[in-house]
Formats: structure tokens, sequence, C-alpha cells
């Protein structure tokens, strides 16, 4: 039997549907979680490949982790940050998961075969939770799920405030996660001594009463206290930053610290974030150097990064997160590329235009408005995903977009759109699909302005060979007119546009020959609408 279990997933009302998350738990104690890995199967296409891998860490029995598709709203929405983002994550209240391992599914909620749209296991807009008790089973048995039903989250801003919340062990009071998110350690100039600061990611509202951040030296005098910075009073922002820094800093704002002369002189040190500090400014907690503290005097260690540099004198760290050196220097600074919970990336040196102290480090990306040709492109992929479209296997998600058409046709997850007039080259098709997971709130004749991210979709997955189509997910449609004349169908055959009479493909997919390759001009039309005389 499977040690670690799904126990929850929601899909929630908020812009986007989020948050989007899997609640899973071990069973028993997990000594490495990085043999079991996570999939999702999207509209019921079978499933059965791993999306998400774990790190080899361990997991204490009854222990409960999350994975989101992102860290800021799931934040917002729970009050604590999840343990890992993905785009397994991604789901809508239709897609079933799966818990593999060593490859090998041990643990599923929904049916992979099945779109779950009016399936009793739809979570559109709401959740699906399971008690630990049940334990793991590869084949789904509905009765062992308790449903929120569909649209129970619809609005709702928290989970403390819902009137159905998502099941979450202790009632989802656990301490709000705080993360060391980004840093500068190295000035640009030598005039400037405000630009040093230290970042923290939590969630909304959170008091650091008690909380101490200690900076230690790492080859120096390593495991000397440099610096411990009182937290108290400081209150995470309405987007959950917590800024530390020089008190000339222009960005502190209220809830930060100021701290006068703050100068962390760009040498090789720790940051570690350490609730209950009983010690002082100046002690040495590693008298022998030896990497291993004598003593501890807090309670427990939140989180802690350190920065090592190049050169020929070993550094000491005191943290498990390292951010590597720059040349023979530490880093100038690093930012996580998720906030909280991604990867340090180094910030350079002599720039702090890159910095966002006090701020998310992922700004939202603003889509750029495009055509429907645009997206579709002369190949049997978008352009925008791949950066060889004419290979159909090499697919994938692209940005997020812009784009306008008349909707021609409707179905039960999503609707055809195609541009009013086209662009005249029989090469790009005129349509796409808008995947929207469930019926969509369009009709035919409608003029939708669509904001969505291009991907494609692989009828049982990217690994079978099928073709794909070409789609926009993560919807956001706005029916800008209704009643509209739809586009001229193309006419096919002798009287309009003629059929490839003998070539399915006869150049192994490396030029695009709508004309003449009966599987290239199939994909030239994809969506449109055509007639058949």
């Amino acid at each position: 039997m499977s040690d670690l279990m799904i126990t929850g997933v929601i899909d929630g009302g908020l812009t986007g549907g989020l948050p989007k998350a899997i609640q899973l738990i071990a069973v028993n104690d997990i000594a490495d979680l990085s043999i079991y890995g996570v999939g999702s199967a999207n509209n019921g296409n079978g499933g059965g490949e791993v999306e998400f891998d774990f790190p080899a860490v361990s997991l204490a029995a009854g222990e409960t982790i999350y994975i989101a598709s992102e860290a800021q709203a799931f934040t917002n929405f729970f009050g604590f940050a999840p343990d890992y983002t993905g785009q397994v994550a991604s789901i809508n209240g239709d897609d079933a998961i799966e818990v593999f391992e060593n490859g090998v599914a041990v643990d599923v909620f929904g049916d992979i075969n099945t779109d779950g749209s009016g399936e009793v296991w739809e979570y559109t807009d709401g959740w699906a939770s399971r008690d630990p008790a049940v334990g793991p089973n590869p084949v789904f048995e509905p009765t062992t799920w308790t449903f929120s039903g569909p649209n129970a989250l619809d609005g709702v801003t928290s989970n403390a405030t819902a009137p159905n919340p998502f099941p979450v062990p202790d009632g989802g009071t656990a301490d709000p996660q705080i993360a060391i998110n980004e840093y500068r350690i190295s000035s640009p100039g030598d005039t400037d001594d405000t630009s040093n600061f230290v970042e923290l990611f939590t969630a909304p509202g959170t008091s650091l009463d008690g909380k101490t951040l200690l900076v230690l030296s790492g080859e120096f005098n390593p495991g000397q206290v440099d610096f411990a910075i009182d937290l108290t009073g400081a209150v995470a922002d309405e987007n959950g930053f917590v800024l530390i820094a020089n008190d000339q800093n222009p960005e502190l704002g209220a809830g930060d610290v100021g701290v006068p002369g703050l100068d962390f002189f760009g040498s090789p040190q720790t940051f570690l974030l350490v609730d209950n500090f009983t010690g002082a400014q100046g002690i040495d907690l590693d008298a022998n150097d030896d990497g291993t503290f004598d003593v501890t005097p807090w309670d427990s260690i939140i989180d802690g990064v350190s920065a090592e540099d190049g050169d020929a004198t070993p550094d000491v760290n005191y943290a498990d997160t390292v951010v590597p050196p720059d040349g023979n220097f530490p880093a100038a600074g690093a930012a996580r590329d998720e906030d909280g919970t991604g990867d340090f990336v180094a910030l350079p040196f002599g720039d702090t235009d890159g910095d966002t102290p006090g701020s998310t480090n992922d700004p939202e990306v603003v889509a750029e408005r495009v055509t429907i040709m645009e997206i579709q492109g002369a190949g049997h992929v978008s352009g925008l995903v791949s950066d060889n479209p004419l290979d159909p296997t090499t697919g994938g998600s692209g940005p997020a977009v812009i784009t306008t058409g008349i909707v021609t046709a409707v179905d039960s997850n999503g609707f055809y759109m195609q541009d009013a007039v086209g662009d005249g080259d029989i090469a790009t098709s005129d349509a796409i699909f808008v995947f929207t997971g469930s019926v969509p709130a369009v009709t035919i004749g409608d003029e939708v302005d669509v904001t969505g991210t291009v991907s494609e979709f692989y009828p049982g997955g990217q690994g079978t060979g099928n073709l794909s189509t070409t789609q926009l997910g993560n919807a956001d449609v706005t029916v800008l007119s209704s009643g509209n004349d739809l586009p001229e169908a193309v006419v096919l055959g002798a009287d309009g546009r003629p059929l490839p009479p003998e070539n399915i493909d006869d150049d192994a997919f490396t030029s695009f020959d709508p004309e003449t390759d009966g599987i290239d001009f199939w994909e030239s039309l994809e969506g449109m609408l055509v007639t058949a005389p």
C-alpha cells in the first residue's frame, strides 16, 4: 500500500479558477518522497503520466502537503503557503488526479477516462475531500469522498469565510509559512549604502511578533551573529510582503522594518529566520567553525539561505539552500523565481533595476493582443509554444494572449471562434478552440474577446503520436456583441479549395505544404467553417 495518498482537490471560485491545489498526506513515515509523483488526467484523457516529481526529502506520518498551481492566490485564500507549485495542479473541476510510486499508479481521485463534468465527483469552483483513514486506492471509489458540489466557492475570497470550507487539518489554523523571498547584500556603488535588504513573503496580514532575522558570518568569523533584527511589530502587507532594509530605503512602508545603517557588506553569510530568539547580536553560535551550531537559542528555524563566494577560502553555510557565487564573490543578491516557493535566482552587481523589495518577484505578464492567425501560424503547432512548429510533436504551453473572433460552434467544454475576415493566407488557420472546461456562456454569432494561454492539446497525451489541437486555456471570455454573421465557410473541392490528390506527407514535416500534403492541408483549416459540396 502506498504511504502517500490524495486527501483533497480544490478548484477555487476566484478569477482563473484560483486557488487550484492538490492536498496529500503521508500515511506512514516516508524516508524519500522522490519515489512519488503526481499526474492529472484532463477531460478524461486517460492520464498515466507523471507530471510532477517530488524532491528527495522525508515526510512524517500524518503530515499534510499541498501542490498548488501558483503560490500567491493559494496563500491569500488559505492563510499559509503551499509546499510546492506545479502545472500538475492547473486542474479544472472535471479533471482526475493520480499518485505514482516508482512510476506505478497507487492512488487516484476521479475517473481518469471520463470528463468529470456532470459526474458525481465534479468539483468545478468547489472541492472534494477524503478522510485519510480510508487509505489510498488505485481504483476510484466515489463513496469514500465528500464533495462540496459545483460552485460552492463562487465568489469566496478565503477558506475561513467560506460557507462550506475546504477541509484543512487543524481547521486551517496552521501558522502561515514565512519564506525569505529576496535579498541584496552588495551595493551597486560606493556612494550607495541604502540598497541592502531582505524581503519576506507570507500570508497577508501575518504578524511577525516573536520572529528574528539573524545574519551569520560565513567566512571571517563563521557562526557569529552579525545582525539580530527583531521583527516584533512587523506585519505583512496586503500582498504578503515584509521588507527589512536600511531605514533610508524609499521602498519601506507600514509594517516593514527599517534598520539604521544596515549594510551586509557583500561577504559570505547566512540569513536565518527564527522563532523566539533568546541570544544576542555578536555571539558565536559555532565556536569551532565546523558548520554545526554549538548552541541554538531559538525555538525553531523558519527559513534560511546562505550566500557563498568562489575564492580559495572555504565558507561555512548554515542553511540547506545555498546561492552559488558570482565569480570569486557572493552573488550581489538573489530572488525566488516564484514568490515563497521558487528557486533563488542571482541578482546582478551594479544594477538594482531588477530588484523588487517589498513587491512580487513575479510581476503579472501583460498579455499581448494577437490575431488568431498569428497564434496558429503556418505549422502543426503554434510558433508561440514551439521553436519548431513544423514538427507536430513539439507542442506545449505558451504565453497568455488576447484575441478576438466570432463564435462558430459551442461544445460541452469550450467553443470554436474564427476571425471575422481572416488574413488571406491559406497556410494559417483563421479559427481556434477555446477550452473552458464546462459548457461556456457564449452563443454562436457572439463576437468575443478572449484572454487565454496558448497550448497544444494531444488526445491521449503527447506521447501517443496523435496530432494536437491548438487551443486557448485558462480563458477569460468577454462577449462584445451578439447576432453577428458567421465568417464565410471555405468551399472544399474543385469549386473552391482543391484537396491534395496524392500525398499525405512527403517531407517528414520539414516543410508546410497545405496545397500538396494532405496532413498539412487539414491542419491549415483547423477549427474553421468549411463546406463540402
